[in-house]
């Protein structure tokens, strides 16, 4: 594992303000250990579920072992969001933490997309782990286009991604809007988490995009360096009728204009959807 690794994820557990960050620093250490012996796969609490890591090369496993809800603020969203029913899609979807986490809504329905073959047996298992009758998983990548295309060939890595010189597994690609059709679902919370092509995603919702209510969206300099320009995906769902990116505080029950604690994924909210928030979420203009 490189040192920046190591080091990134010690920060993202001493500066959690939800965990006692020693018991969380001594999980972190039994799990390099356990990792360096091999002894997997194994199971770990997250929330009221449980989710199984097959091996020590997922970064989301470890710190699910670490910190539990490790994306504390948007996670405890996702659930208050769903409390009352409401679909959840999950775009790279990985072995699940996040359906884990928005299945456990019971008048919730989860579309769990990952589209490694490997890491969806991974899913799927954890699905049927914990029996969650609320989830229809599909093996696919998502982006403007259907057809195929390739992606990094690392079983279990939280940063599998498509490539563009062809090399790699071949995998399914669909667009958003298609896949809603034919499965029935709503976007009504939206989780997209794809190393840089989070663009080519929102473009394949076509005009289903502003049936959302609110996205957890990746943005980052992977997506200026592997796929679009860098306030592309941005400009994408303001145009679609979002407000600019917020960050939300668990806590403060707030969306704040900067990152909170440790740093998460961007929430962005349509702007029809801000009148039902009033009252319970305040948003920072």
């Amino acid at each position: 594992m490189a040192l920046s690794q190591v080091a990134n994820s010690i920060r993202r557990i001493v500066r959690n303000p939800h965990v006692s960050s020693a018991p969380a620093l001594g999980r972190y250490a039994s799990w390099q250990a356990r990792r360096a012996l091999r002894l997997f796969p194994t199971e770990l609490p997250l929330s009221r579920s449980t989710l199984i890591a097959p091996s020590g090369r997922c970064g989301v496993s470890s710190l699910v072992n670490s910190c539990g809800l490790y994306d504390y603020n948007n996670m405890r969203l996702v659930q208050e969001l769903l409390q009352e029913g409401g679909d959840f899609i999950d775009i790279g979807a990985n072995i699940g933490s996040y359906t884990l986490v928005a299945s456990e809504q019971p008048s919730a329905r989860v579309l769990s997309i990952e589209p490694h073959p490997l890491t969806f047996a991974h899913l799927e298992r954890n699905i049927a782990r914990n029996r969650r009758q609320n989830v229809v998983a599909v093996r696919a990548a998502v982006g403007a286009t259907h057809g195929s295309v390739t992606i990094t060939d690392t079983p279990g890595s939280s940063v599998t991604h498509i490539t563009r010189d062809g090399s790699g597994l071949m995998v399914p690609l669909l667009r958003m809007d298609e896949l809603l059709a034919q499965t029935g679902f709503r976007p009504d919370v939206v989780k997209i988490d794809v190393e840089g092509f989070e663009a080519g995603v929102l473009l394949g919702f076509g005009e289903r995009l502003k049936d959302a209510r609110v996205v957890l969206v990746e943005i980052n300099a992977l997506g200026a360096q592997r796929e679009s320009p860098p306030d592309e995906v941005g400009a994408i769902l303001q145009r679609a009728g979002f407000l600019a990116p917020r960050f939300f505080d668990w806590s403060a029950r707030r969306l704040a204009k900067e990152p909170v604690e440790v740093a998460e994924d961007p929430v962005c909210i349509h702007s029809s959807y801000l009148p039902a928030l009033a009252g319970s979420i305040s948003f920072e203009a």
